[in-house]
């Protein structure tokens, strides 16, 4: 997957995976400075994301969305961290 920071801050990204075929769960967090992309290899499975968003002149907001990461995709997707959404279009 590629995460895509389209806010105007920088984001600490949170993503759950709730339990998958193979027993796997958990949480992991990374941060991502304005405008960054980062590929990350993930287990499959269906996640929870949530951002919290901090913008240059010192506001805040956050952003959720979810993101299905199917058995069947072998491909790499792009997952999109706006202002108020986390979306795979």
């Amino acid at each position: 997957m590629r995460f895509e920071n389209q806010t105007d801050g920088t984001v600490v990204l949170s993503l759950t995976l709730s339990p998958n075929a193979f027993a796997q769960c958990g949480a992991l967090s990374y941060n991502l400075a304005k405008n960054e992309k980062r590929v990350l290899s993930l287990p499959k499975g269906v996640y929870f994301a949530w951002a919290w968003i901090t913008y240059s002149n010192g506001n805040t907001g956050n952003a959720s969305g979810s993101v299905n990461n199917r058995p069947g995709d072998d491909h790499q997707f792009r997952v999109l961290i706006k202002k108020e959404s986390i979306t795979v279009p």
